[in-house]
This record gives structure tokens, C-alpha cells and sequence, in this order.
């Protein structure tokens, strides 16, 4: 599954918290998903680790994510990398339905990040994103930068509902 999220602002309680806008699902089954706006897609992904001794080692990742239904909405996206030492995060998360904005999952995550591209670090070479159909350009109007990228190699998560 791969989600595309965005942070909002309810006006009454002045709350602030992520949005699921869309959901591209390779199982089917799971349409439309808890937050009513999950399509089936078609999800590839090749991810790649090097190293030997005691060196960090490379990676590389590459995905291509494309909606069943008319194969009009697309994501691309591909990049290579030096590994560094994953930072590990626990955190908590409300994630909200744009169709019934009363409904959120709490999601409790223990990870392992590294950031291979932010605001200290810069790791990452050959990063290339795509984005075509017209649902996309909604998101992605051409005046997009990529500002972090942060491979997550462990992640166990917690789910709860209200």
C-alpha cells in the first residue's frame, strides 16, 4: 500500500493532523479501506543493500505505483544511496478520513529511520520522482521539491481505533 497524506487544520477545535487523501492498494479485498479513499493498484518495488566488513554499505529503491482502474494515475519513484545508521523513533500518529473526518486510526510505531536526505544529510544520488495523471496533478503541480527521504529498513506498528 503506498498513501498519500496531508496535514490539515480543523477550524472548530483547531486540531491539527494528517489526512488520508488517497490509498493505492495492491489487494483488492481491501478496498476502499478504512479511510473510504483506497483504489487497487498495480505496486512494484526492487530495493537493493551492498556492503562488506564493517562499511555502511550502499542501497538503492525503486518504485513504480499505478492505479488499476484506467492505469491513468501514476507514481514513480527511484533513487540510490550510502546507508548510515538507522535512528530508532517511537512515535504516535492520528491519521483521519477525508470522507468522515470523526473517524481516525492511532497508529503506534517503533522504527528504525535513517535519513538519507534532509535538512544535515544528503546520501542520496540519482533520486528521481515522477508523477502523471490527472488525480496527480491535484498533488503534484510541477512545483514539488522533495526535501527528505528517509529509508525505514525495521518498522513494527501498533493499531488503534477510538
Amino acid at each position: 500500500m503506498v498513501s498519500i497524506a496531508i496535514p490539515a487544520r480543523n477550524p472548530q477545535t483547531g486540531e491539527t493532523a494528517p489526512f488520508a487523501v488517497r490509498e493505492f492498494n495492491a489487494n483488492v479485498k481491501a478496498v476502499p479501506g478504512p479511510y473510504k479513499t483506497a483504489v487497487p493498484a498495480l505496486i512494484t518495488r526492487q530495493g537493493t543493500f551492498a556492503g562488506s566488513g564493517l562499511e555502511a554499505g550502499s542501497g538503492s529503491e525503486k518504485w513504480e505505483v499505478r492505479e488499476i482502474k484506467g492505469s491513468e494515475n501514476v507514481i514513480s519513484l527511484a533513487f540510490e544511496y550510502q546507508r548510515g545508521a538507522p535512528t530508532r523513533t517511537k512515535s504516535e500518529l492520528r491519521l483521519r478520513s477525508p470522507v468522515d473526518p470523526a473517524f481516525f486510526r492511532l497508529y503506534r510505531f517503533d522504527a528504525g529511520m535513517d535519513v538519507v536526505k534532509g535538512a544535515t544529510d544528503e546520501r542520496v544520488k540519482n533520486l528521481v520522482f515522477n508523477t502523471a495523471g490527472t488525480e496527480m496533478k491535484r498533488f503534484f503541480d510541477g512545483t514539488h521539491t522533495i526535501i527528505s527521504v528517509t529509508v525505514i529498513p525495521w518498522y513494527v506498528r501498533e493499531v488503534f481505533l477510538p
